[in-house]
């Protein structure tokens, strides 16, 4: 996972709830006055915790950020394999918003937000890193392909978490 933009400042938010052997990371950071909370996220196919567990933490995530913030926005990406996140969907108002295929016939890499408002453009294209999985890019509403200084993107490839201290609008 790799967040590209100007000037942004994030820090990683430790959560109540964690599960062990899990990779999870939040990460919240502020945009217009608006709090972003995003979670990378990788679930393996064969993981050695219950998948229901990961699912019932990453829900009770979302409700400890809402209870306390109901306008943030929330943020789930990453190699989520099969992961059943249609509760996330259906309890939490989360949309899923990548559409093509990211390893062979199956969408395994995600973008999960209750902001889908945000977000103009979901791309999927061969990764620059030797993976069978296809990279992500996410471009927010207002930021240009041609990488101007207020271009602003959300680039996910096969959970490599690096954020860079770039710019400050979702």
């Amino acid at each position: 996972m790799c967040i590209y933009r100007t000037l942004l400042n994030a820090a990683c938010v430790q959560l109540d709830r964690s599960l062990a052997n899990a990779e999870f990371i939040w990460v919240k950071f502020s945009v217009s006055g608006v709090d972003a909370y995003l979670c990378c996220c990788c679930h393996p196919p064969r993981p050695t915790y219950n998948s229901h567990d990961l699912l019932n933490i990453l829900c009770g995530h979302v409700e400890q950020i809402l209870e306390k913030d109901c306008d943030s926005v929330i943020i789930i990406s990453g190699d989520l394999n099969k992961l059943n996140c249609s509760v996330l969907e259906s309890d939490y108002g989360l949309c899923q918003l990548v559409q093509q295929n990211t390893r062979g016939l199956a969408i395994l890499d995600k973008f999960l937000t209750n902001r889908p408002d945000l977000f103009q453009s979901i791309s999927v294209f061969d990764s620059i890193i030797k993976t069978d999985h296809k990279s992500i890019l996410v471009m927010s509403v207002g930021s240009h392909s041609d990488n101007e200084n207020n271009n602003q993107t959300v680039k996910q490839q096969h959970f490599k978490t690096d954020v860079f201290d770039r710019s400050p609008t979702l």
